[in-house]
């Protein structure tokens, strides 16, 4: 009985640090796709956040594939029953938010050219698309629309093959696993179909869920000793050394901070839940969490028009004035964004429901 409760304890601890993960790495996201000022030292100063925020797709990956493990046995029953229940937790909000980003973009392109420019949407052109066109378009080939989608696109692919997975990380973990972490290292940031990134995140996720000793056994305070220096210090040699261009030493670089930049992320999360409850806002943000990753990106592009071709051009170029733009431009498209997400929630309960993949 005290081993069960031992367990049962450790597993909330789980699902709270996943909760606070999941509402700190949306945040990432939203820093990550507010465009700063491109002026030189504001320009740096984004690029080191950008390393650092890098973590949080991968954790997303890494998440889902736990999730998906970690509780039961993985049988084919349980998977047909999981397969069916993405249909609408993931292809219907995936389809539905890319239809959304079109029209916008449609109206942003079409009515308030002398700001928003597009060429690639407008009314005009709107109907004289190929059917084909717009199928690839819909289903993200090469890339969605609403261009955050190619994580639910991915994940969706990663899912179905998760049998698959499954089996290798049981069975063949020390092949498996570092075969997939090579193929994420030769182009670790790309939102390509069929890039590296999703599978190899997805199948560590996996690994953890499967073999739950990791997480009984792993050592927080050592794991944050050894990665916290190499998370923030790492990606300051981007700043002193020219390594824009993509070369093996670069890549090389990208996945020591994103897996140093993981592992700290987990192991502070866990500890942090350890000696604090929850805060009320970072459950709140967590359960609409998929609504804002997935609508963010419309708005971060109205916000980025405003600022950068009506506001900015009064100012005169320096510092100060690019961090407040970046700082503003941050707190403008969160606010926003969650209003928008108020809004829908209380207006249309069951369209929110359905946009937010029914969480």
């Amino acid at each position: 009985m005290e081993i069960y409760q031992k367990l049962t304890d450790k597993e909330r601890e789980i699902s709270q640090t996943i909760i606070w993960l999941r509402a700190i790495l949306c945040l990432f996201i939203i820093l990550i796709h507010t465009v700063p000022p491109q002026y030189a030292l504001v320009a740096e100063c984004y690029r080191y956040i950008r390393h650092l925020m890098n973590v949080a797709v991968p954790l997303f990956f890494a998440i889902s594939g736990f999730l998906l493990f970690w509780k039961k046995d993985f049988k084919f029953s349980i998977y047909t029953k999981k397969l069916k229940k993405r249909i609408k937790t993931l292809v219907i909000p995936y389809l539905l938010w890319n239809i959304f980003a079109v029209l916008i973009l449609c109206f942003l392109g079409g009515f308030l050219k002398s700001y928003f420019l597009n060429d690639n949407f407008t009314f005009e052109n709107l109907f004289n698309k190929t059917p084909l066109y717009w199928l690839k378009t819909l289903l993200g080939i090469p890339y969605p629309v609403n261009g955050p989608l190619w994580f639910v696109r991915d994940l969706l692919l990663c899912f179905i093959f998760s049998p698959f997975i499954c089996f290798f990380v049981k069975f063949a973990p020390k092949i498996f696993l570092p075969i997939l972490l090579f193929i994420w290292a030769l182009k670790p940031v790309t939102t390509d179909l069929g890039g590296g990134e999703p599978i190899f995140w997805f199948s560590l996720g996996a690994y953890v869920g499967i073999h739950k000793e990791i997480l009984m056994s792993a050592n927080p305070k050592l794991l944050i000793k050894i990665c916290l220096p190499l998370y923030l210090l790492v990606p300051t040699l981007f700043i002193f050394v020219q390594l824009r261009e993509i070369c093996i030493i670069r890549n090389t670089l990208i996945v020591i901070i994103i897996l140093a930049g993981s592992v700290t992320m987990v192991s502070t999360s866990y500890l942090l839940l350890k000696k604090y409850s929850l805060p009320s806002w970072i459950v709140s943000l967590s359960k609409v969490s998929f609504f804002v990753y997935c609508s963010h990106m419309v708005f971060s592009k109205i916000i980025t028009s405003i600022v950068h071709k009506i506001i900015l051009p009064k100012f005169p170029e320096n510092f100060y004035i690019g961090i407040l733009a970046y700082v503003g431009s941050f707190i403008s498209l969160l606010t926003i964004t969650l209003l928008f997400c108020a809004c829908i929630k209380y207006l249309f309960p069951k369209t929110f429901n359905i946009l937010n993949g029914g969480r």
